[in-house]
């Protein structure tokens, strides 16, 4: 019995050991720099840096593959103060946000009257839509719902309304449109056709008061050849466009917007 235990006791002191060396032999020492960067960084992980998390953003940080800038949850402040303890350039900040790209809600008729669960992946996977517009907004909030910043609210007229300024880009709402009526947008330039209706204006104009019915007039007036006309939907060329807000007035229908950077 003595024995046995003595031989036990060997045993466990020479894992002991074994573990010991090994795990001194084996240790990664941590970069301290790449730690104080994601201590620097918000952690909310949310992905609109274009990374899975804010480690994979520190990582590029500290390896000079990206800047602060990367961040669009960080306050001008805080982005400065950190690029300045770390010697790294803050870079420029893209204005970006999450944009909608459908005017109906109310102003669009129901195909039908729906009345089961408000969820506009369950009614787009059963129905297509409950809309009179296949191609607009459901308008039952799972865009708001998946919105880790609480930037998106229901409004009385059915649809959800994006906070321009306080949205990060984090492109949750995005992959939670199953209409695909959401996008990344810069901001702080040109503007946006609030409809993705592609069918002809006369059809488009009997169920929606507030679609793009592919006239043409925003075509005529502008002067830069920055919006065109193209499956009976005006399209922006944000690269041509230089912010003259010519073609936003004489829209009949009133669906070409300025963002609120530019009001």
């Amino acid at each position: 019995m003595i024995t046995a235990i003595i031989v036990f006791s060997l045993i466990g002191l020479i894992i002991g050991i074994i573990l010991t060396f090994g795990s001194s032999f084996f240790k990664v020492d941590k970069d301290e720099k790449f730690v104080a960067i994601l201590e620097a960084l918000p952690g909310v992980n949310c992905g609109a840096c274009g990374f899975a998390g804010c480690a994979g953003l520190a990582q590029s940080i500290t390896s000079g593959g990206s800047t602060f800038s990367g961040c669009s949850v960080m306050s001008d402040e805080d982005r400065d103060e950190a690029a300045e303890r770390f010697n790294i350039s803050s870079g420029m900040v893209a204005t970006t946000s999450a944009v909608l790209l459908c005017n109906g809600g109310e102003n669009c008729l129901d195909s039908f009257k729906y009345d089961g669960v408000k969820d506009c992946q369950v009614i787009a996977d059963s129905f297509g839509s409950n809309k009179a517009c296949s191609y607009g907004c459901i308008g039952e909030g799972n865009c708001m719902r998946a919105c880790p910043f609480d930037v998106i609210s229901m409004g009385k007229d059915g649809l959800p309304h994006i906070d321009e300024k306080g949205c990060v880009s984090c492109g949750k709402c995005v992959v939670a449109c199953p209409k695909n009526l959401i996008e990344i947008q810069d901001i702080s330039k040109g503007v946006t056709v609030v409809c993705s209706s592609k069918d002809k204006g006369a059809v488009t104009k009997k169920y929606c008061s507030a679609g793009c019915i592919g006239c043409k007039i925003c075509e005529k007036k502008c002067n830069d050849d920055a919006i065109h006309v193209t499956d009976f939907l005006s399209k922006v060329d944000r690269d041509k466009c230089t912010d003259c807000y010519l073609c936003v007035d004489p829209c009949p229908s009133k669906v070409i917007f300025k963002h609120t950077a530019n009001r």
